[in-house]
């Protein structure tokens, strides 16, 4: 009886979030391919491509990226190693956020994603960090690909 008791508020807190457009964390559908798009901090159009991702039950999420310039990017600009392609692995969080890292078999020069999930994608901040930390960031957008 007490579970019952806690699972009651539980539901009127959810119930009462969604009516006031907060909904839960979405989870990411898997396997799934988004277009990934980043942009410079000052919000220059930089690099796009695919990524593709399978989220396992631990909660750990891997796949592979495909990566090139944007025509007209500004090809001396700072993105690390996010040009090309390779593999990644990261790992999604309860809360809804995601973090990936593209270059998971580096000590360091890598790059990484950090986010939130949503019903329309993934969207957040990637960094490319070396041994010092932080090189340059910028924000990135990953809407889901359509399914043919």
């Amino acid at each position: 009886m007490r579970s019952t008791a806690r699972a009651v508020p539980l539901v009127g807190l959810v119930a009462a979030c969604s009516g006031l457009g907060v909904s839960p964390p979405a989870a990411l559908r898997t396997p799934a391919v988004v277009r990934y798009s980043a942009t410079s901090a000052q919000g220059r159009p930089l690099v796009a491509g695919t990524l593709q991702l399978v989220a396992h039950d631990d909660s750990s999420v891997t796949g592979t990226w495909q990566i090139d310039w944007v025509i007209g990017a500004d090809t001396t600009a700072a993105v690390g190693p996010q040009v090309g392609s390779g593999t990644l692995s990261g790992r999604l969080s309860a809360d809804g956020s995601i973090g990936l890292d593209l270059n998971p078999l580096f000590a360091d020069n890598n790059v990484f994603l950090d986010g939130a999930v949503t019903t329309a994608g993934l969207s957040g901040t990637w960094s490319w960090s070396g041994i010092a930390g932080p090189i340059a960031t910028g924000r990135f957008d990953a809407p889901y690909a359509p399914i043919p």
